[in-house]
């Protein structure tokens, strides 16, 4: 009886073999980051230029 449990859940069968661990694929880093992106702008923006002081000959 015991043999026809187990036929009957699936125990000794090849089909119920655990599987093997899954290979994960190696996750590539990006060469350029949002913070490489972020020191261009910033490299790349013009510089604000300082406001002239009013004197009191543009009044």
């Amino acid at each position: 009886m015991e043999a026809e449990i187990k036929s009957a859940i699936g125990f000794g069968t090849p089909e119920l073999a655990p599987e093997g661990t899954a290979q994960l694929p190696e996750i590539q880093q990006p060469a350029t980051t949002i913070y490489d992106f972020g020191r261009l702008m910033k490299e790349s923006e013009p510089s604000p230029q300082p406001e002239k002081p009013i004197t009191l000959l543009q009044i």
